[in-house]
């Protein structure tokens, strides 16, 4: 049982990691001052390079 509850922590925490990284990309292709965000984002798939090249350099 004290796995289950320790899983189900561990998804809940990596979802919201996840949230908050995608959150994260959205900002940077708003923001020309986060080009090495937009190619963070880019590196690990968060956003296309069609976003990117869209969002400026």
């Amino acid at each position: 049982m004290a796995y289950d509850i320790n899983q189900q922590r561990n998804q809940r925490l990596a979802g919201e990691q996840e949230a908050m990284f995608r959150n994260g990309c959205n900002q940077a292709l708003l923001d020309k001052g986060m080009r090495a965000m937009r190619e963070y984002c880019r590196s690990n798939g968060y956003i296309t390079d069609d976003e990117f090249y869209r969002a400026g350099i």
